[in-house]
């Protein structure tokens, strides 16, 4: 045993579990559901503190914001954002009418997190867009939860819901509303920075590492299988240019934070056969882990990184027994990570780093 691992992370590595992702061979479907189920937010177990007025000043409740957002996901609840300002260089798509930049409203169909910055986003099914090809209304757009250093983002205000009864019993039980409005302070609860350590995260970032590697894989066989099965129609548009239309944008420097997990992946994965309906298969399953499974894994591995880079730090103790974190280099490159060695090629590590984004002039506060 790896001096200073706990017992709950060495049985977890020498799990079927952790067998079956390091494992090419195996298919990992059934432990993407396990793994969601075991993350998933229930918002009604929590006990936040209440909000109150003292001194004419607001004290926010003591829930998370990602705790609240993530039960309006899983219910597609229709909000509305009366007034919000963009924050990355606006695009204008081909074929697309935004009717109102005002009240974007429409289904919340999903929660997504940036790879290295700690943007946060809702994702909308936005009723302000036509697509007059289709003569179609709604369209998917993103709004930020929070800015790219993870704080909560000041380009909204207020998002209106129409709560059903279960989650009105809740905010009036829990006192966390005001009038009729909850006020936030924190987008993740800041306790959560220990779960860095714990092995349900380790588990979670092992099975998000199996799948980017998968979906590169399938991604890289849809390319070179390209050629021979996609038929590509003819265009026929009056745009000038590819389809997108984009604004000025500044850059700024925002800090970055990565972690991965190294493992010892073995064998191959299944032989994809040379015909149309292989091909159509492979490449609907490489855009579900790209687009569908990824992200919403991602999006809970994110809020514990963002909670452990706010509240936490490389000699924070979780109240159990770690590895050292030891800097390190892999061979041949140049990047140092901070990393923990968990044994038998199992290893977590991560980053700070400076980063330069893009956004809209305006929107640089």
């Amino acid at each position: 045993m790896v001096k200073g691992k706990t017992k709950a992370i060495d049985d977890l590595l020498e799990s079927e579990s952790i067998q079956m992702i390091t494992d090419r061979s195996k298919p990992v479907n059934a432990l993407v559901n396990e793994i969601r189920t075991e993350w998933a937010y229930d918002l009604y177990a929590r006990r936040p503190s209440p909000a109150y007025m003292a001194n004419g000043q607001i004290k926010p409740t003591s829930l998370d914001l990602v705790s609240f957002m993530a039960a309006l996901a899983d219910r597609n609840a229709v909000i509305n954002i009366p007034n919000y300002e963009r924050r990355r260089a606006k695009n204008v798509k081909e074929g697309e009418w935004v009717v109102s930049a005002e009240n974007r409203h429409g289904k919340l169909t999903g929660l997504s997190a940036n790879k290295e910055t700690f943007s946060f986003s809702a994702r909308i099914l936005d009723q302000n867009v036509v697509k007059t090809e289709q003569d179609e209304v709604g369209a998917h757009r993103n709004f930020l939860l929070t800015d790219l250093n993870g704080s909560l983002y000041r380009g909204w205000n207020v998002i209106q819901i129409h709560p059903t009864a279960e989650e009105n019993r809740f905010i009036r039980q829990t006192g966390i509303v005001i009038g009729n409005k909850i006020y936030f302070q924190n987008f993740v609860a800041p306790q959560l920075w220990s779960s860095f350590f714990g092995a349900p995260y380790i588990k979670l970032k092992a099975l998000e590492t199996r799948l980017e590697d998968e979906a590169q894989h399938y991604r890289s066989a849809v390319n070179n299988m390209n050629a021979r099965f996609e038929r590509r129609p003819a265009k026929h548009t009056t745009w000038q240019g590819n389809g997108f239309a984009k604004v000025d944008s500044v850059p700024i420097e925002v800090t970055a934070f990565k972690a991965e997990m190294d493992l010892p992946l073995r064998g191959t994965y299944r032989t994809i056969p040379r015909t149309n309906e292989a091909y159509v298969a492979t490449k609907a399953w490489a855009n579900e882990l790209a687009y569908g499974i990824l992200p919403r894994l991602r999006f809970s591995s994110r809020a514990v990184e963002l909670a452990f880079h706010e509240h936490g730090n490389t000699k924070a103790s979780p109240g159990w027994s770690i590895p050292r974190m030891q800097h390190y280099t892999a061979p041949g490159k140049r990047t140092e990570w901070n990393r923990m060695n968990l044994g038998g090629g199992y290893a977590l590590r991560f980053r700070e780093y400076q980063k330069t984004e893009r956004v809209e002039p305006r929107s640089v506060f």
